[in-house]
């Protein structure tokens, strides 16, 4: 989790299962970050992915979460939210070690400039093609065939089950669409909401303490 400069200004908002724990999580009230209270951090240390498990930089996670399935993505922002909920919920589950990518809470929840800098860079290094024109406004991201020959190095770095549990994750996501995917985030993650342009359109369907 992004690191926060008022230390004074945060409360606990809510507990929370994250890998394999329950850990209680910090918002502050001044920047919308969230932060894992300091008494749970080291419990978290303790039950992260194996010592031997692959770890995947920005790139790889973009790579494996597009070739996990043939097909693609719609729309850019719903690309980050797989990402973010890749890192948050299922990293440990899929026994690879992801590095930090610095979600803060943004226009449409939650952003990394790591993400968006990496997707940038996929396509135009010809790794991905987004086709803007293809549904009005809606952008179609798929692999290049040198993507996925790159994804498949990337997803041969995990066991087959870890690969089917991926590729089941993904498609739940996809199913749930721009709308239903934002709905669980702010649903789960509601610090994520407190700089959204569209909160008001996205409304929790559960309220929270």
């Amino acid at each position: 989790m992004a690191s926060c400069p008022h230390p004074k200004e945060r409360r606990v908002i809510r507990t929370q299962r994250m890998r394999g724990q329950n850990v209680r999580i910090e918002v502050c009230e001044r920047c919308g970050r969230e932060l894992l209270h300091p008494a749970d951090s080291q419990k978290l240390l303790s039950n992260r992915a194996s010592e031997g498990a692959p770890r995947w930089d920005v790139r790889q996670v973009l790579l494996a979460l597009l070739g996990s399935i043939s097909r693609p993505v719609i729309n850019r922002i719903v690309l980050m939210k797989e990402v973010f909920l890749l890192e948050k919920e299922e990293a440990r589950d899929l026994d690879v070690n992801i590095s930090q990518l610095g979600f803060i809470p943004y226009d449409y929840g939650p952003y990394s400039k790591q993400v968006d800098d990496a997707i940038r860079e996929l396509e135009r290094t010809g790794r991905i093609l987004i086709d803007r024109e293809a549904q009005g406004q809606k952008e179609i991201i798929n692999l290049t065939k040198e993507g996925k020959l790159e994804a498949e190095v990337v997803l041969g770095m995990l066991k087959d089950d870890k690969l089917e549990l991926l590729r089941r994750k993904r498609k739940g996501w996809d199913q749930l669409g721009y709308s239903g995917i934002l709905q669980k985030i702010y649903d789960e993650y509601p610090a994520y909401r407190s700089k959204s342009k569209i909160a008001d359109k996205v409304m929790p369907t559960r309220r929270w303490t």
